[in-house]
């Protein structure tokens, strides 16, 4: 069965409603309804599903996010019914198993298992020396740019977040060597999710990344909730962040879809 006409929502409130009943898994769904986001999001609802699906355009790539803990017929139904809404090409963040439902109109390719972690144990960051992080700005932005060339080519970047003020990073000498921000911070909504962590190749294992999320995390004030996401197998990432007090929250998919003809 697909869902004949979804409906969308704009009412913050009532989307902020939905959402919050399990925001480690909609961070970033709550993080868009900021108005630094606002603009750039449609929200489709489904009458049963309890959370909204999000279709995201603001940056070179839309990106649909349509997630829960475990898979369910009413998201499926929700995602097959805005399959004619989306964009030839669209990057995905869906539930386990969900792609299935918008293989009939796309061509799906894979990009991995992923982790939903949120930060539960605020403690671990405050031990974490932060000495020589320097907060990042958008004065910033070409020599940001061309250390995540360096470090990190398929990172979501969008120059526009070093206005967030939670970008930071190290340097050696005037070379910016590990650099960590957000992709999204609401401090309406008090959410936000880390993204954008990278180092040079030749000073990993140093613990440069761990000292500037903590720096982040630490600019994030008021913010209640704080999550990321990562891949699965990613075990030098994970092991930073379950560092920092980062637990498990759900897995999800990532996937390009490409619309077929």
């Amino acid at each position: 069965m697909v869902l004949a006409n979804p409906r969308r929502l704009t009412d913050r409130a009532e989307i902020a409603a939905r959402l919050s009943r399990d925001p480690g898994v909609h961070l970033y769904e709550i993080g868009d309804l900021d108005d630094f986001f606002f603009s750039s999001c449609t929200y489709f609802a489904h009458p049963s599903a309890p959370a909204p699906a999000l279709l995201y355009e603001g940056a070179d790539t839309p990106t649909l996010l349509a997630l829960a803990r475990e898979p369910s017929d009413d998201l499926a139904e929700l995602v097959a019914a805005i399959a004619g809404e989306l964009p030839r090409r669209v990057y995905a963040h869906l539930a386990v198993g969900l792609a299935e439902s918008l293989a009939p109109w796309f061509d799906v390719e894979p990009n991995g298992l992923h982790a939903k972690l949120e930060l539960r144990n605020r403690d671990a960051v405050a031990t974490v020396d932060i000495t020589g992080c320097e907060r990042i700005g958008p004065g910033d932005l070409p020599s940001i740019g061309a250390f995540y060339e360096a470090a990190y080519p398929g990172s979501w970047f969008v120059p526009r977040m070093l206005s967030t003020g939670a970008y930071f990073g190290v340097r050696d000498g005037d070379v910016w060597v590990a650099v960590a921000g957000v992709h999204v911070v609401s401090r309406e909504y008090r959410v936000a999710a880390l993204g954008n962590v990278a180092t040079l190749p030749e000073v990993r294992g140093r613990g440069l990344a761990r000292k500037t999320c903590a720096a982040v995390i630490r600019a994030l004030d008021g913010v209640e909730v704080i999550g990321l996401n990562v891949l699965a197998d990613n075990e030098p990432a994970l092991a930073c962040y379950r560092a920092l007090g980062f637990e498990n929250v759900c897995a999800y998919e990532e996937v390009f879809l490409t619309r077929r003809g």
